[in-house]
């Protein structure tokens, strides 16, 4: 089996490991290079005392995050398993999972190292799996709404995290 080897990206100068066996983190990858080439050539840039503003608040937001809506998780979770149903089991674990995720970000997020940008973004990746639990149109339009909302101000953040 070969060892990493590094790569220059086209979207960015740091170098990203190549992985021997292309898998689960070459889909992630491929996903993530398409939404910050989204996001950073079509979307409106954020002003930068924004984005200020944004990278000192983002640490104590994943907190009280985390703080609020693991409880709900868990009671939903619970609740999942006095009645079942596949689509709220499914939304509760990927929730939980993105909870988990949110919180190993925190300590990162107040250094503003670029290892916690990408916890922050799996972790809004598995929200997305939370989408199979809307139960009308209008919560599926909502969800999709928020999470372009978070991926916008994630993906015009990404610059300013440290390598």
């Amino acid at each position: 089996m070969s060892s990493l080897t590094f790569q220059e990206t086209p979207l960015d100068a740091n170098p990203t490991p190549k992985l021997p066996v292309p898998g689960y983190f070459s889909r992630v990858e491929r996903i993530e290079k398409f939404l910050y080439a989204f996001y950073q050539k079509i979307t409106p840039s954020l002003p930068r005392s924004a984005q200020d503003k944004l990278l000192s608040s983002a640490p104590y937001i994943a907190i009280m995050l985390v703080i609020f809506y693991f409880p709900f998780s868990l009671l939903n979770l619970f609740g999942v398993l006095g009645n079942f149903d596949w689509r709220l089991l499914v939304a509760s674990v990927a929730s939980l999972a993105g909870i988990f995720l949110t919180s190993l970000s925190v300590p990162g997020l107040f250094k503003r190292y670029f290892g916690a940008w990408k916890l922050n973004f799996y972790a809004s990746l598995w929200v997305v799996l939370t989408l199979i639990q809307a139960q009308s149109l209008t919560a599926l339009v909502w969800k999709i709404g928020l999470l372009g909302l978070c991926w916008y101000v994630l993906f015009r953040l990404r610059p300013r995290y440290r390598h």
